[in-house]
């Protein structure tokens, strides 16, 4: 049987958030963003999670038979992540002549941000930017029958219209 391996040792998980409105103990929502300025059913929700940094995608909804659907996505990166990210996407989005990745790239090469293997790529539909964390296993995959990395991604709308990135620049997260 084949299995998928991860490329780099794999962090220890923090604790697994099942829901943003019931967090394990030692957590606390550090900001809240909306997906789309159309609806607040999507959100990047970023976490303090015993002191990582876990990014949750939450879309809820109601279906058909009117049963309400929530689906979350967690994906976990140290601190830093928030200081890396805004500089990383600056020089993911410079053009080949100002010392940007070549013309077509979608994708940089993996970067060792204090201990997480991270790489950013672009997004078509919606518009935006991903990042894939390499470092640590999807939560619904146990590492030792098969690996799946996780992954984030980041609508154009909230990294530059709802303020994500202005966010992580000014810092204020370390005061939250």
């Amino acid at each position: 049987m084949w299995k998928k391996k991860p490329l780099y040792d794999l962090n220890t998980p923090p604790s697994r958030i099942v829901s943003y409105t019931d967090l394990p103990p030692g957590c606390r929502v550090l900001k809240v963003f909306n997906l789309s300025e159309d609806t607040d059913e999507d959100r990047i929700i970023f976490i303090d999670n015993n002191g990582l940094l876990s990014i949750l995608y939450v879309s809820e909804s109601i279906l058909a038979s009117g049963q309400p659907l929530s689906v979350n996505v967690q994906t976990d990166v140290t601190f830093q992540f928030l200081s890396w990210f805004p500089e990383a996407l600056v020089e993911f989005m410079k053009p080949p002549a100002d010392g940007g990745l070549h013309a077509g790239a979608m994708i940089t090469a993996d970067e060792n941000v204090d201990g997480e293997m991270l790489s950013i790529y672009r997004i078509q539909s919606p518009s935006g930017y991903g990042v894939i964390n390499r470092s640590r296993c999807h939560w619904r995959y146990n590492p030792e029958i098969t690996f799946e990395d996780q992954r984030v991604r980041f609508t154009d709308y909230v990294l530059f219209n709802a303020g994500m990135l202005d966010w992580m620049k000014a810092g204020s997260w370390r005061n939250d």
